[in-house]
C-alpha cells in the first residue's frame, strides 16, 4: 500500500486514535486516566522544532513541519500514545495499587522528587549546544529522566521496564506502519546520513533508544503523579521494615490445643463425607468450588443439593466462571436453578471491565448450617476420585472443621456472597487456629507475609507441598536464608502437572534453591495438588493457596493456619509418606539437563506473572 508523502504521517498518526478508542469504550474505570495522561503527553509533540529539519523533515499537514518546525502530526500521536500506554501499563503493574502514605512522601529518597521530575529538561539544555545531532540529547535527557526516578522511587525498577517496553512497542508500530503505507518513506524522511547508521528491521536505532527512555522517564512521571503502589496498604515498603513486617504477620496463636479438625487425603471419602453433610443439612447450605464439573462425581453432588433445596434449605453454590467455563453444562445449572439453587458464577467474561477476568475465585470451601466446614485443595471433578480415575487420581488433602472454625468458613463465604472480597474475621475464634485469606483490608499479601514470617522464625524444618511452585524472589531469599541458617526446607511438587508450562517455570527456580541447600522432590504417581506446608512441626498451613504468584497476588484464596498439634503431626506424617514416591532431584544432575530444559524453563518464568 503506497499514498502520497504528505498525507502518510497524518493518516498513520490519527490511526493510533481507533485503538484509543476502542480502550476508552471498553475500560470505563480508566477514562478519566486515559484522558490527563494523554494532555501530559500530548505537548512532548510541541518539542519537534528541536530535531526538524536536523533529524528528520516529514512532509506534514499545511506544510507546518517545514514553516514552524512542529507539526499536528506529532501533537495526534503524543496523544494517543499516552492514553495506550497508560491501560496498557496498568494491566501489567497495576494489580490492587494502594495510595502511598503521605508520610512516606517525605522520606528523604524523595526530598529531591520535583529535581528528578525535571532532570531530562535539566540535562537537555546541558547537552543541547554540543556539536551533536539534538536527538542525542534527547536520548541521553530521557535516561537521565529515568535513572532520577528510580532513584526517588526504587521499588519502581521492574515498572521502569514496562513503561520503556510499552513506548518501544509503541515506535516500532509506528514506523513499520508508515514503511507499510509509503515504502521507503524512512529513507526520505529521516535524515540517514546524519545519524549512526545503524537500524532494527529498517528502523533507525535512536528512534528505539529514544523511545526506551522516554518510555522509562514516563512510567517514573506517572507513579509520581499517582503515588500510588502494590503491597501493604499505609506501610512504607522500604529495607529497613522489610522484616519487621513479616515478622507482624504472624498469628498469636498457642501450641497444644486440638481443633477436633478431621484430615482427608482421598476423594472418595471426602465427597462422601460432603454429601451425608449436605444431606443433613436444616437451614444453610453454603458450597464454593473453583471448579465443578458435569460429570459423576458433580452430578452427586447436583442431586443432593437439589433434593435439600427442594426441601427448603436455603442453599447457595458460588462456582469460578473460568474454572467451570468448560466443565459446568447449562444442563445442569438449569437443573440446580429450578430445584431452588442460588448459584453465582464468580467474575464472567465482560467487555467492559476485562482486566477483572485475571483475578479468580480459587477457594474450595463448603459450610452446613454454621455447625460443619471443609476446606482444602479437592476441586469437585472426577479426576480427584479413585472409582472414576483409578490409579491415575490426584494426590489433594482437605479438612474438616468443626465448632467456631466452622462458623467463620461460613462468615467467609458469606461476605464473598455480598462482594465484600477482602473480609477478614476479626480475631481468632480458636486458640490455636485461624483461617486466612489471601488478601485482606490490612495486607493485600496477607497469606505470602504470613508464608514469609513462619519460613523466617523456623528452627528446624520447612516442608512445603504445593501443585504449582512459582515463587517471588522474596520468597525464594527467605526459604535460602533458612537453608543457610541449617533449617531442613524440603520442597514437593509434582513430577507430573496439569499445566506444563507451570512446571516449566518452578523448574526455572530449582537451580538456586538446591545450590543454597534446599531439598527438591517431585510426586511420580500422580498429579500432586495438595497445598500444604509444616513448620518445625508445630505450624501448618492447609487450604487453597499455591505458592505462586497468582495465589499469592491475584486470585482470591482461603487457608487454615493452625497449631493444632494432632492437625501438624498428621500433616507432617502424610508429607513424608509423600516423599517415599517421589524423586529427589540432585544439583549435579540438574546443571546437566538439556539446553532445550532451559528453553522452556525461561518460558515459564518469564510468564510466571500470569500463569
Amino acid at each position: 500500500m503506497s499514498i502520497s508523502d504528505h498525507y502518510v504521517w497524518f493518516v498513520w498518526a490519527s490511526a493510533f486514535l481507533v485503538p484509543w478508542i476502542i480502550l476508552y469504550a471498553l475500560y470505563a474505570s480508566q477514562r478519566r486516566v486515559m484522558w490527563w495522561v494523554s494532555i501530559f503527553t500530548m505537548p512532548f509533540g510541541l518539542t519537534e522544532p528541536l530535531f526538524v529539519p536536523e533529524y528528520w523533515n516529514p512532509p506534514s499537514l499545511f506544510d507546518l513541519a517545514q514553516r514552524t518546525g512542529f507539526d499536528i502530526e506529532s501533537l495526534i500521536f503524543c496523544f494517543a500514545i499516552g492514553g495506550i500506554a497508560a491501560v496498557l501499563y496498568n494491566a501489567l503493574t497495576g494489580r490492587d495499587l494502594q495510595p502511598i502514605d503521605p508520610g512516606e512522601k517525605r522520606l528523604p529518597m524523595h526530598r529531591h522528587h520535583y529535581l528528578a521530575l525535571g532532570s531530562p529538561f535539566i540535562a537537555f539544555l546541558a547537552l543541547y549546544f554540543l556539536p551533536w545531532n539534538p536527538i542525542y540529547p534527547g536520548i541521553l535527557a530521557m535516561f537521565v529522566g529515568a535513572v532520577a526516578m528510580l532513584l526517588c522511587r526504587p521499588d519502581l525498577k521492574t515498572k521502569t521496564w514496562v513503561g520503556g517496553l510499552l513506548f518501544v512497542l509503541c515506535y516500532i508500530a509506528l514506523l513499520q506502519g508508515l514503511r507499510w503505507l509509503s515504502p521507503g518513506y524512512i529513507e526520505r524522511v529521516w535524515d540517514l546520513d546524519a545519524l549512526l547508521g545503524l537500524q532494527v528491521f529498517h528502523m533507525p536505532i535512536e528512534e528505539l533508544l529514544f523511545a526506551a527512555g522516554f518510555g522509562m522517564y514516563w512510567s517514573g512521571v506517572y507513579e509520581h503523579l499517582t503515588w500510588r503502589r502494590v503491597g501493604l496498604r499505609n506501610v512504607p515498603m522500604t529495607p529497613e521494615n522489610d522484616l519487621a513486617i513479616d515478622h507482624d504477620c504472624t498469628p498469636a496463636l498457642e501450641l497444644g490445643c486440638e481443633a477436633g479438625a478431621v484430615l482427608y487425603t482421598e476423594g472418595d471419602e471426602l465427597y462422601a463425607a460432603m454429601i451425608d453433610s449436605i444431606a443433613s443439612a436444616r437451614h444453610e447450605i453454603s458450597l464454593e468450588s473453583y471448579l465443578f464439573a458435569d460429570d459423576e462425581v458433580g452430578r452427586s453432588f447436583a442431586d443432593v443439593l437439589c433434593k435439600r433445596a427442594t426441601a427448603g434449605v436455603h442453599v447457595r453454590l458460588m462456582i469460578d466462571a473460568e474454572g467451570c467455563r468448560s466443565r459446568m453444562s447449562r444442563r445442569l445449572t438449569r437443573r440446580l436453578a429450578d430445584s431452588g439453587v442460588e448459584m453465582r458464577r464468580f467474575r464472567p467474561w465482560r467487555w467492559g471491565s476485562p482486566s477483572q477476568y485475571w483475578r479468580r475465585d480459587h477457594r474450595k470451601l463448603l459450610a452446613v448450617d454454621g455447625e460443619v466446614a471443609y476446606l482444602g485443595g479437592f476441586n469437585i471433578h472426577r479426576e480427584s476420585s479413585r472409582a472414576y480415575s483409578g490409579e491415575k487420581r490426584w494426590r489433594d488433602t482437605h479438612v474438616r472443621l468443626g465448632g467456631a472454625l466452622a462458623r467463620q468458613v461460613a462468615g467467609c463465604f458469606d461476605a464473598f456472597w455480598r462482594r465484600d472480597l477482602q473480609w477478614q474475621p476479626l480475631d481468632s475464634v480458636f486458640p490455636c487456629s485461624i483461617l486466612m485469606p489471601n488478601q485482606t483490608r490490612a495486607c493485600l499479601r496477607r497469606l505470602r507475609c504470613t508464608y514469609a514470617a513462619l519460613f523466617a522464625e523456623a528452627q528446624k524444618t520447612i516442608h512445603i507441598g504445593t501443585p504449582y511452585f512459582v515463587p517471588d524472589h522474596r520468597t525464594q531469599r527467605i526459604l535460602i536464608e533458612a537453608a543457610g541458617r541449617g533449617v531442613e526446607v524440603s520442597l514437593l511438587v509434582p513430577g507430573k502437572s496439569d499445566v506444563p508450562i507451570t512446571r516449566w517455570a518452578a523448574r526455572a527456580a530449582y537451580a538456586r534453591l538446591l545450590a543454597a541447600g534446599v531439598k527438591v522432590y517431585e510426586y511420580l504417581p500422580r498429579m500432586f495438588h495438595s497445598k500444604t506446608a509444616v513448620i518445625d512441626g508445630t505450624w501448618a498451613t492447609i487450604g487453597t493457596a499455591n505458592m505462586d504468584y497468582r495465589s499469592f497476588f491475584l486470585n482470591y484464596e482461603l487457608n487454615l493456619i493452625t497449631r493444632d498439634e494432632q492437625l501438624c503431626r498428621q500433616l507432617q506424617i502424610q508429607f513424608e509418606r509423600d516423599l517415599t514416591e517421589s524423586a529427589e532431584i540432585g544439583l549435579h544432575v540438574w546443571g546437566q539437563r538439556k539446553w532445550t530444559e532451559y528453553f522452556f524453563e525461561t518460558i515459564g518464568w518469564l510468564s510466571r506473572r500470569w500463569l
